[in-house]
């Protein structure tokens, strides 16, 4: 509780949109429902297009407390 109470953390998810791209929007609404919304960064919801794609992952990633890492079984594939 701590950490969700103190602080306005932010969490980055990673993952692959063939392999796990349904997990990580069911994820991703359990995360914001328990810390708040503009939580929790997932690229398809949170990269505008016309935006530099690179640019703002890295910005993301950078600005994040947390990252997690979804791996399905094709991550090593490509």
């Amino acid at each position: 509780m701590f950490w969700k109470k103190k602080y306005q953390r932010k969490i980055f998810i990673s993952y692959r949109r063939a392999d796990t791209q349904g997990f990580a929007g069911r994820l991703s609404d359990s995360l914001e429902a328990y810390f708040g919304e503009n939580r929790v960064f997932r690229d398809i919801e949170d990269i505008k297009g016309g935006s530099e794609f690179a640019k703002d992952i890295e910005a993301h990633l950078a600005a994040a407390d947390a990252v997690i890492i979804l791996m399905g079984p094709n991550w090593l594939c490509n």
